[in-house]
């Protein structure tokens, strides 16, 4: 809420209109007040979706092979020297 109030996405969010003609100008899903610590206690919305049916799960019954998957996560400002 804060950064979209401080206009911190004014370059990255274009006005578009939806499939009813109607100009959407800001995201609609923003939740004010939302923090990280607000954020962190939800629980995931597609955690049993992606047990039963996700990536992993596909590629790993299409790649008999392949006995586990690794991710490895990164942080994009960090690997460009930004913090």
């Amino acid at each position: 809420d804060a950064a979209w109030n401080d206009g911190r996405f004014t370059k990255s969010i274009l006005p578009i209109n939806d499939s009813e003609g109607v100009m959407v100008e800001k995201d609609q899903m923003i939740r004010p007040g939302s923090s990280v610590e607000s954020l962190s206690g939800l629980k995931p919305a597609f955690q049993k979706l992606g047990e039963e049916v996700g990536f992993d799960k596909l590629a790993l019954k299409k790649y008999a092979e392949v006995e586990k998957i690794n991710h490895v996560e990164t942080h994009p400002p960090l690997l460009m020297g930004l913090r």
